[in-house]
């Protein structure tokens, strides 16, 4: 029987360079400030710090997917709240997570995010333990951590003066005479989202099979669609904020009566480059009375498309007569610019 060294118990200090060097791979813009993980033992999940600096800060930590449609105005908020809070000794960084494993790959993150001159660190969670470690069960969620703890959360951003008014307040607890920025009016997260006024909001149904969270073409589409039902074919995920494909043989149709359709969605196009979808009407273009305002007629093709920029709602149709018409939808460039279908939203 070969001879093998015993295993060598290690200090704490090394433990904590072990941890640092293992966590490096999941840290952007920053060397890693904490880690998370499991103890399948105690079934239980922990933060241990890598760095003094986040014990000693006050840290606003943002934990969402940048594929949410919220995440831009979250985004804005941040450099807000950074530029009115840094001088008290209170950092950012956000924590993402996403359901879309083509997203997954720090590179690819990395090179969106330089895109948008982000500079905050950025922890991936991909398995999402930093999310229960924190002791959250919903996001986009926000916390204020100081002194080792939770001080305060915010779910959902749906009221950021209240938030505000808390870290306030926990800071004033510490220092009653502190000089503090007068809190701002509300931040509107959700001005764009809900300036039009939706009839209603048709819920997806699917057909097809579904394997490992795909969606697949095995069951043949049903020769007619039926009002207010929809269909895929090729490679989807379902996520918690929509629909996703990175497949340029994907197809999403969907039949009804309505005169204006716009869709809620984002995308991951490569820096200078926009997501394309083209549209059909009854199985062919569309006429330029039908076309909403982000749809145009391309010169060269002579498809029906619309250039997925930075914005979030798009108007597709408009004027459609009150006849049950059916729409289809493709995505030219999913390859090299992954879309995500939040909501589609009919109205009059």
């Amino acid at each position: 029987m070969a001879w093998k060294p015993e295993d060598k118990e290690i200090s704490e200090e090394e433990a904590i360079e072990l941890a640092i060097e293992e966590s490096k791979e999941f840290w952007i813009y920053s060397n890693p400030l904490f880690t998370a993980f499991k103890n399948d033992k105690e079934k239980t999940y922990y933060v241990t710090p890598l760095h003094s600096s986040f014990n000693e800060n006050g840290w606003l930590i943002y934990f969402v997917d940048f594929f949410d449609p919220r995440f831009e105005q979250i985004f804005k908020i941040a450099k807000i709240w950074e530029k009115r809070y840094k001088n008290f000794g209170i950092k950012t960084i956000f924590v993402y997570q996403t359901t879309y494993s083509f997203f997954k790959d720090k590179s690819t993150i990395k090179k969106w995010l330089d895109e948008k001159h982000f500079q905050f660190p950025v922890y991936l969670d991909h398995d999402l333990s930093g999310q229960y470690a924190f002791g959250l069960k919903k996001t986009p969620s926000l916390i204020y951590y100081s002194e080792e703890k939770i001080q305060t959360n915010f779910v959902n951003f749906k009221n950021s003066n209240e938030f505000e008014e808390q870290l306030q307040n926990i800071l004033r607890s510490k220092n009653p005479g502190l000089s503090l920025p007068l809190i701002q009016s509300e931040y509107d997260f959700f001005e764009e989202v809900f300036k039009q006024d939706f009839k209603k909001d048709i819920k997806i149904k699917c057909y097809g099979s579904k394997t490992n969270r795909f969606f697949s073409t095995q069951e043949q589409k049903p020769e007619h669609l039926k009002n207010e039902e929809f269909y895929f074919s090729g490679n989807w995920i379902e996520g918690t904020q929509g629909f996703a494909t990175n497949d340029i043989d994907a197809l999403l149709s969907f039949r009804g009566k309505f005169k204006n359709v716009f869709i809620l969605a984002t995308h991951r196009a490569p820096v200078g480059e926009s997501a394309i979808i083209s549209l059909d009407l009854e199985d062919g273009p569309v006429f330029d009375g039908y076309c909403g305002s982000d749809l145009t007629i391309d010169e060269n093709t002579g498809r029906s498309t619309v250039r997925l920029k930075d914005k979030l709602f798009y108007h597709l149709f408009t004027d459609l007569n009150d006849e049950s018409c059916e729409i289809k939808v493709y995505f030219d460039n999913a390859k090299r610019a992954p879309v995500v279908i939040h909501r589609i939203f009919f109205c009059e």
